[in-house]
């Protein structure tokens, strides 16, 4: 049996390296967020992922609260959704069609810069 594979890119920023990533319809796809920044020891606070230059992000994890993680997604991927606890990447299950394209996450931090 031959799976169409497809192909989701996700950037981070012009300055961050492009990662391709390439997954199989009806399969669980991962894509990776740089969550840690190198010059500082800093807390990760909220992680948002947009999808081809989207200006509102279809999925956001806010970290700021102590224990439960709050989570909203866009309803039309909602349940098909999720991210690991500390938002370093975005976990879609299963991939469809649908989701081939450009992705950004942008991360925002407790002390430093976004």
């Amino acid at each position: 049996v031959s799976w169409p594979r497809l192909v989701i890119t996700a950037m981070v920023t012009s300055k961050w390296p492009v990662s391709v990533i390439a997954g199989v319809a009806g399969a669980p796809s991962q894509l990776p967020c740089v969550v840690i920044q190198n010059q500082h020891v800093d807390t990760p606070i909220l992680v948002l992922w947009y999808k081809d230059g989207a200006r509102r992000p279809f999925y956001t994890l806010d970290l700021r609260e102590s224990g439960d993680k709050e989570v909203y997604a866009d309803p039309e991927i909602k349940g098909r959704v999720r991210s690991e606890l500390t938002g370093s990447y975005l976990i879609l299950d299963p991939l469809l069609g649908s989701d081939a394209g450009r992705y950004k996450c942008r991360v925002d931090f407790q002390d430093g810069p976004t």
